[in-house]
């Protein structure tokens, strides 16, 4: 999973460029052609990839790059206006994890905006489940917090200056037999190669561990 972090990260990097020259004339974060959601990231998990592949491209997104780690793969998109880049991961030729990201290197506010959309997105996912067990986590650069009001009071007061920021949600049943995981990330900053860093960036993963190799969990 590291590896495929360096690559999903340096990817966003095409993403940081090219939307600085396209700042001018970017619509609003939440009225754009992309409004991606937890729902959507769901539905290409348990899927093959040539079918993901063929669902993504009619979205007017175009794949950029793979890998193959071991009896993993890795499948890179990116929209056709460099604002999103989504990474497929699969093993026993079944996509397993969903990630999406939106870049922009100039406006701040659009990534926390973004961050806040999918934040939402995700909690309100979460409670229209019934599971067995639920965890919550959330942290502010190094604090964490036990329950999503005490994060989000902290969230709301430090968001100007903001570095980064975390959550995630572990839903399955008691003997972890089946789990579901879920995140999203904001960053100021992301850096891969030294020459090269992304700024006001904003994550999204779904990750259904009934098809990944092993239990995974994603911290960016």
């Amino acid at each position: 999973m590291k590896k495929l972090i360096i690559i999903f990260i340096a990817l966003l990097c095409t993403i940081a460029i090219n939307s600085c020259k396209d700042d001018e004339t970017e619509n609003n974060v939440t009225s754009n052609n992309y409004l991606i959601t937890i729902t959507e990231l769901k539905s290409y998990t348990g899927k093959t990839i040539e079918q993901v592949d063929s669902i993504i491209k009619s979205k007017d997104f175009t794949f950029v790059a793979s890998e193959i780690e071991g009896e993993e793969s890795y499948y890179y998109y990116k929209s056709n206006d460099s604002l999103y880049l989504i990474a497929f991961s699969e093993y026993n030729e079944i996509v397993y994890e969903s990630t999406a990201a939106f870049g922009n290197a100039t406006d701040r506010g659009k990534g926390l905006s973004k961050f806040s959309y999918w934040s939402s997105d995700v909690e309100g996912f979460v409670n229209g489940l019934n599971y067995n067990y639920k965890n919550y986590y959330a942290t502010i650069d190094s604090n964490e917090y036990s329950n999503r009001n005490d994060f989000l009071i902290a969230y709301n007061e430090s968001k100007e200056g903001l570095f980064k920021c975390h959550e995630e949600w572990n839903l399955g049943n008691d003997n972890n037999n089946y789990s579901t995981y879920l995140c999203v990330s904001f960053r100021t900053s992301m850096s891969a190669p030294v020459y090269c860093i992304t700024n006001n960036v904003a994550v999204i993963t779904y990750i259904d561990n009934s098809f990944a190799p092993n239990k995974k969990n994603l911290k960016i």
